[in-house]
């Protein structure tokens, strides 16, 4: 299962609910954009360990962009009611589920509606 950024960042801020979705969903694996969505979110050296130490933790498998990725990824950005609710990074993200054929977990289902081939499963009720 991929996990979105957004849970993760929840997990780190301490929300139990967001504790519970990473628990269900384990193994994890997360895209290397959500890796790097994670560092450039952290304020210094001490918060970036903690990022990574959580990851390992999790025994968190980190998935690369590949080509195919990248294309889908376009594609979608291509698709104007994608375009309008997806940005980048969220595009680069589905396309790592998809082309994985990998459920993704998100607190953002909205973001990632009308992606096809896209399983995505909400991660807080």
């Amino acid at each position: 299962m991929i996990v979105d950024t957004d849970v993760l960042i929840r997990y780190i801020c301490g929300d139990p609910d967001a504790d519970i979705s990473i628990r269900k969903a384990w193994p994890l694996a997360i895209s290397s954009i959500t890796l790097m969505e994670l560092l450039r979110l952290a304020r210094n050296r001490e918060e970036r360990r903690t990022i990574e130490a959580a990851l390992a933790k999790w025994e968190t498998r980190i998935v690369h962009i590949t080509e195919e990725m990248s294309i889908l990824a376009t594609q979608y950005m291509r698709e104007p009611g994608l375009a309008d609710t997806l940005g980048i990074a969220d595009a680069l993200i589905a396309a790592t589920a998809v082309s994985l054929r990998e459920p993704l977990l998100t607190g953002g289902v909205h973001r990632y509606q009308g992606v096809p081939s896209l399983d995505v499963l909400p991660a807080f009720a």
